[in-house]
C-alpha cells in the first residue's frame, strides 16, 4: 500500500505534467480556465488571477504563503509579480518545495502563453494590414474598397461595427460613405456636421482617439444614436488625410465582450486609416480623369448625372456611342 507521501507525490507529479501540456493548447484565457480545472481537481478550491493587486505583496518576498488554512502561490516572472494561486484549505498536501515548483511552473506557462498570445496578435494585425493594403491597390471600385476594409477592421479588432465617414465636397458634412454592423442600413444615408461628434474633434486636431466610455465624452454626439437606434459603448477614430488633404474619419465600435479597445487596436486602425485616406484621394482623382474624358467626348452639357463605374478606364456608354456615331 502506497504512503500518504507517495500518493501525494505521485498526484505531483500528475499534476505538474498536465499543466506543462497546457502549453499548446490555446489563447491565454483558455490555458487559465484549462489551468485552474486542473488544480481544482488536486487542490479542489482555487482562484488564479493574473493581475498584480496589492493582496499579492505579501508573497512578493516567496512564492509560496501559507495563510492559516488557505495556501497563496505568487505568480513571478523575472521577480516581477504578475498574478496569483489561491488555494482554499487545500485538500492535499504537497511540500514547501513541491508548491515552489508548481509556482514555477504555473509562472512560466502563463508568461509563455502571453508572450505567444501577443506574437500570434501582431502577425495577424500584419497579415491585415498587408492584405487590406494589397486588395485596396487592385481594386478601383472605392465602395467595394471601403465596404471590404472596414469588415477587416471589425474581425481583426473584434468590434460590432465600424464606418468610414467622408468628408462632402464643400467639407461642411461628413457623410456614412461605408458601414457595416449593426443599423448599417439607417446609418448609410445619414449626414453629419463636420464639426460636431468624436468625429469632427478627429478631423479637427488630425489625431486618432480611443474613448472606452463615449457616453462621458464632451465630443460624443448623441444625435446619431437618437437617430438610428444604435448604442455607442466606445470607439476608436482615426482620421484619414492624404499628403495634409482633409478625407474624413473611419470608426470602429464596441469592442466585443463589453471589452475596451486597446492602443494595439488603434495602432492598427491608424495604419488602415493611412491606406484608406489614399484609396479615396486615388479614386476621387481617377473619377475626374475619367468624367473630364467624357466630357470631352460629347460636350461640357452633355455629361452631369453619367453614371460610370469606376472598375476600369473604359468611359461611359453614351460617350461611347456618340463617339463611334461621330466617327462613322
Amino acid at each position: 500500500m502506497d504512503s500518504p507521501v507517495q500518493n501525494s507525490t505521485q498526484i505531483f507529479n500528475g499534476l505538474v505534467q498536465k499543466v506543462f501540456g497546457l502549453i499548446d493548447t490555446g489563447d491565454l484565457a483558455s490555458v487559465q480556465s484549462d489551468a485552474c480545472g486542473l488544480l481544482r481537481q488536486a487542490f479542489d478550491a482555487v482562484e488564479v488571477s493574473l493581475s498584480p493587486a496589492a493582496a499579492l505583496q505579501e508573497g512578493a518576498r516567496s512564492s509560496v504563503v501559507h495563510e492559516d488554512a488557505d495556501l497563496l502561490l505568487s505568480l513571478k516572472k523575472d521577480q516581477q509579480l504578475f498574478g496569483r494561486c489561491l488555494v482554499r484549505a487545500p485538500k492535499v498536501l504537497f511540500t514547501d518545495a513541491q508548491l515552489e515548483l508548481l509556482a514555477t511552473v504555473l509562472s512560466n506557462l502563463f508568461d509563455c502563453v502571453s508572450k505567444y498570445s501577443k506574437i500570434s496578435k501582431q502577425v495577424n494585425e500584419l497579415n491585415t494590414y498587408l492584405t487590406v493594403s494589397a486588395n485596396i491597390q487592385k481594386n478601383l471600385n472605392l465602395n467595394e474598397q471601403l465596404q471590404w476594409v472596414i469588415n477587416r477592421c471589425i474581425e481583426t479588432v473584434s468590434a460590432a461595427a465600424a464606418s468610414v465617414l467622408l468628408l462632402t465636397q464643400d467639407e461642411q458634412n461628413l457623410d456614412f460613405f461605408a458601414v457595416e454592423g449593426e443599423k448599417s442600413n439607417v446609418l448609410s444615408r445619414l449626414i453629419m456636421p463636420a464639426g460636431k461628434g468624436i468625429a469632427g474633434f478627429v478631423l479637427q486636431e488630425q489625431k486618432p482617439v480611443i474613448i472606452n466610455d463615449c457616453k462621458s465624452s464632451p465630443y460624443f454626439y448623441g444625435q446619431v444614436d437618437s437617430s438610428t437606434g444604435f448604442t455607442t459603448r466606445n470607439m476608436i477614430a482615426a482620421p484619414l488625410n492624404a499628403d495634409r488633404q482633409l478625407i474624413g474619419v473611419i470608426e470602429v465600435l464596441n469592442k466585443n465582450g463589453g471589452q475596451d479597445f486597446t492602443k494595439s487596436d488603434a495602432d492598427l486602425v491608424l495604419h488602415i486609416a493611412n491606406e484608406v485616406s489614399f484609396a479615396v484621394r486615388n479614386a476621387r482623382i481617377f473619377e475626374y480623369v475619367v468624367s473630364t474624358y467624357c466630357k470631352i467626348l460629347q460636350g461640357q452639357s452633355n455629361c452631369d448625372g453619367c453614371k460610370r463605374p469606376l472598375s476600369n478606364w473604359t468611359p461611359c456608354p453614351l460617350c461611347d456611342y456618340k463617339y463611334i456615331g461621330e466617327s462613322q
